[in-house]
């Protein structure tokens, strides 16, 4: 499971002008977290109402005793996804301590978890590929009453721009393409499915804040299912995504400042 049941707790950033929401705080506006145990307490009802369990005790001990077990079970059922939740925003950040240790260190390491070492290994070859090199790691940047937190800047060779690409995202194609050097925002991601819609939100926002010329920005996946990194490019949307993240922050000042946090920090409506 990506993490999206259960954000992690409201972050803030310290300006002259007071505190500010990171972007994922931000994003969390777009959840109904109310709507997570609403959502696994029916699907337990269901089950219960659908299993006619009663009608086929027999009163033996030993039925009692896998009737207590199974509602047991479903009781668990009703809360696993905060677990489920917790342990993904836990294993993204054990993923991003290793690349980030990769990046100061340029050492491999083999994890004696098999998932975590498949992931790391098509990782570092991915960043072979490309010749990657860090011009900024976990760096806090700022923007218009946000922050946040970039996981990488760098120069990298821009493989993933085919003819086909280009031809669909509207960017002149030419021999050696490939081979060029750019400057690319990249934010990682760890899930099985497929790209949630806020991610590409969340790194425009960052791309705006981030103080350098950047020609791209992408999320690099580490995707659970394939046991493969995957980077996506998402700058053909960069402008219509800022101005969908700008109007996240502009609601989630208005829904907040009511409350009487961070009443001196005001943004350009």
């Amino acid at each position: 499971m990506d993490i999206k049941f259960g954000r992690k707790e409201p972050r803030f950033y310290p300006t002259q002008n007071g505190m500010v929401p990171s972007a994922t705080t931000v994003l969390s506006v777009l959840n109904k977290p109310m709507l997570m145990p609403w959502a696994a307490n029916c699907a337990v009802d269901y089950v219960i109402d659908k299993s006619d369990v009663n009608s086929t005790l027999s009163g033996e001990l030993g039925t009692w005793k896998c009737y207590d077990a199974y509602c047991h079970i479903l009781d668990e059922a009703r809360t696993a996804y905060k677990r489920e939740s917790k342990e993904s925003m836990n294993y993204g950040t054990y993923i991003h301590t290793l690349c980030k240790y990769y990046f100061e260190t340029g050492t491999e390491i083999e994890s004696p978890h098999e998932m975590t070492d498949k992931l790391m290994k098509s990782f570092y070859v991915w960043y072979k590929k490309h010749s990657v090199v860090p011009l900024e790691t976990e760096t806090a940047v700022y923007g218009d009453s946000y922050a946040g937190r970039v996981d990488l800047v760098c120069l990298m060779r821009q493989y993933w721009m085919s003819k086909k690409w280009c031809e669909n995202n509207g960017y002149e194609w030419h021999r050696g393409i490939e081979k060029e050097r750019t400057v690319i925002l990249i934010d990682f991601k760890t899930g099985k499915g497929s790209y949630y819609t806020d991610w590409p939100l969340q790194i425009a926002g960052y791309r705006k804040a981030v103080p350098f010329d950047l020609n791209h920005h992408g999320i690099l996946k580490f995707n659970k299912e394939t046991m493969k990194v995957n980077f996506k490019c998402f700058s053909p949307s960069y402008e219509n995504d800022y101005k969908s993240f700008m109007d996240l922050v502009r609601f989630y000042w208005r829904q907040n400042q009511w409350k009487g946090k961070n009443e001196n920090v005001h943004i350009t409506m």
